[in-house]
């Protein structure tokens, strides 16, 4: 049987080995055929604020402590919020979710860590209760119950350079968990975020992640899940 040899080269982004039939780095996102790119582009992630994002120039000339300075670079140019109405909207709806939410949580004072611990999840990976820790993994899934919500939440974390396609759980007993599709970042805008309560269902099937998105699915624990809506996820 012949043995077929995949040639190797180096991205110009991030300089990681790239098999020769990619076209986009899996690691920086940066075209494999492009040339080096400019050196201010290699300087960190962007502030999202006032970066000038026509040019990808640092506004801040060197400067990240803009306290009491009243110029162009803590000035917020209101046009971008034309140019970029997608990201806009897409923040504006998750702080619409923010305020149906309830404040009980906050009074707790726990942190991060505590809450995660205490809560009722379950990891999963593109199989249920099947997550890969791996150091090459490129996905994740997760499922937590909001009780004083009565739902259901179901993250997808797709970091792979292709589509993959996730398990969902099904509920317990006979009660079977009717999902809906809150946020899709693969999806072109406004699919990309709905308000909380026009989220549309989808299939029970498999759900079919786009490369390098995130989705958050949610299923109530009412009378939609069935029963008494008791359904629940396995405590990890």
């Amino acid at each position: 049987m012949a043995t077929i040899i995949s040639k190797k080269r180096r991205c110009p982004g991030c300089g990681e080995k790239l098999d020769a039939r990619w076209e986009l780095c899996p690691y920086c996102g940066f075209g494999a055929d492009q040339g080096a790119p400019p050196q201010q582009q290699q300087s960190g992630p962007p502030r999202t604020q006032a970066l000038d994002l026509g040019n990808n120039r640092d506004p801040y000339g060197g400067n990240n402590n803009n306290y009491c300075h009243d110029d162009e670079t803590t000035w917020f140019d209101w046009s971008l919020l034309e140019r970029h109405a997608d990201v806009h909207r897409f923040v504006s709806v998750q702080c619409a979710r923010r305020t149906l939410r309830t404040t009980a949580h906050e009074c707790r004072r726990l942190t991060l860590s505590q809450l995660i611990q205490r809560s009722e999840k379950s990891w999963h990976g593109v199989k249920l209760d099947a997550p890969d820790w791996g150091d090459s993994s490129h996905s994740i899934a997760f499922s937590a119950e909001l009780r004083e919500d009565g739902v259901i939440v179901h993250l997808i974390f797709n970091a792979h350079w292709e589509p993959l396609e996730f398990e969902l759980p099904q509920g317990s007993g006979d009660r079977v968990l009717q999902w809906r599709r809150w946020i899709d970042t693969a999806r072109p805008s406004p699919e990309d975020i709905v308000p909380w309560q026009d989220a549309p269902r989808v299939p029970s099937a498999p759900y079919r992640a786009g490369a390098r998105s995130i989705a958050v699915l949610y299923a109530g624990t009412g009378p939609t899940a069935g029963g008494d809506g008791s359904a629940s996820v396995r405590r990890s």
